[in-house]
C-alpha cells in the first residue's frame, strides 16, 4: 500500500487558512464493497495521523469500476445502492464523523425510480453528505448522465466542486463549477 502524501492548500484571504488534502488511488476489488471499505478505512487511519482534512478516493472505488461495462442490468441492480440512505453512504458519513475529516468516494448509485448513476459521495465530519452524478457517463448503457453541478462549502470554510473523470475534459464544466464559487475541484478519476 502506498503512503499518503498530503498537500496543503492556502485560502486566499486575510487569515491565510490552510486545508491539508490528500488523494488516494487504489485498485478496487470488483463487486467487493467490504474489501474496498477495508482499504478506504486503512487510508483514512493513515491520513488522520497526518492531519489530513480532505481525503478523496477514485470514482466507483466502493463498487469497483472496470468490470461494470460487462454487467447485465440485473447484475448492475444488485451492485447499485441508494445514496444518503444506502449502507455505503451511511458508512462514509460515519467514517468522516469519527475521523474528523471530509471523505469523498465513488460508487454506482441506484436512483429513486430504478435508474443508475456513476456517483460520488462527499461526507463531512458534521454528518452531512453531498452527491455528484457524473455528467458524462459511459461506463454502461444503463448508467444515466447526471444533470447538476455540485458545489458546496466544507466545514473548514473552503468552497468545493465535484466533477468525475471525463466531466473535467470539457472545460465548460470546470468553468461553470468555478463560476458557482468552487475554490477547490474534487476530480476523482479511475486512471
Amino acid at each position: 500500500m502506498e503512503n499518503i502524501r498530503p498537500i496543503a492548500m492556502k485560502h486566499e484571504s486575510e487569515d491565510q487558512r490552510t486545508l491539508r488534502a490528500a488523494a488516494v488511488q487504489f485498485e478496487s476489488a470488483p463487486r467487493d464493497k467490504e474489501a474496498n471499505f477495508r482499504k478506504i478505512e486503512s487510508f483514512v487511519e493513515q491520513a488522520a495521523r497526518q492531519n489530513v482534512r480532505l481525503l478523496v478516493f477514485p470514482e466507483c472505488c466502493i463498487t469497483g469500476y472496470w468490470f461494470i461495462r460487462n454487467l447485465s442490468v440485473d447484475e448492475l441492480r444488485q451492485l447499485a445502492e441508494p445514496i444518503f440512505d444506502g449502507p455505503s453512504s451511511r458508512r462514509l458519513i460515519e467514517l468522516a464523523r469519527k475521523s474528523g475529516m471530509t471523505i469523498g468516494a465513488g460508487l454506482v448509485e441506484a436512483g429513486p425510480v430504478g435508474e443508475f448513476y456513476n456517483s460520488y459521495v462527499v461526507a463531512t465530519p458534521d454528518g452531512r453528505a453531498q452527491r455528484h452524478r457524473k455528467l458524462h457517463a459511459f461506463e454502461h448503457l444503463s448508467i444515466r448522465n447526471g444533470s447538476e453541478y455540485t458545489v458546496f462549502d466544507l466545514p473548514d470554510g473552503f468552497r468545493v466542486g465535484v466533477l468525475i473523470c471525463y466531466d473535467c475534459n470539457l472545460i465548460e464544466n470546470v468553468r461553470l463549477t468555478a463560476l458557482r464559487g468552487a475554490e477547490i475541484l474534487i476530480a476523482p478519476h479511475q486512471t
